[in-house]
């Protein structure tokens, strides 16, 4: 199970932030998904969340790429360090 969320979140990186395709928060996060990080709005929960949360970012920072450095996964939890660059 360990290696499956460690590709979840690889996706996430990949896909819905370095490639903008939002579409696939739809088959990544549950509808109760909540984020939980004071630098950035309540945008509610759910996919819809995390998409428009991508969408923040990504229009401020269009040519934003995040690189994921070290990902450690211990059952259902995951946690990665990345680097992100932009301009």
């Amino acid at each position: 199970m360990s290696d499956a969320n460690k590709n979840v979140v690889r996706r996430l990186f990949e896909e819905v932030w370095n490639k903008g395709n939002l579409p696939v928060a739809d088959e990544l996060f549950a509808d109760n998904y909540s984020h939980h990080d004071s630098s950035t709005p309540e945008f509610g929960r759910g996919p819809e969340s995390e998409k428009k949360r991508a969408t923040l970012y990504r229009t401020a920072f269009p040519d934003v790429r995040l690189t994921v450095e070290d990902i450690i996964a211990e059952g259902e939890t995951v946690t990665a360090r990345c680097r992100a660059r932009d301009t």
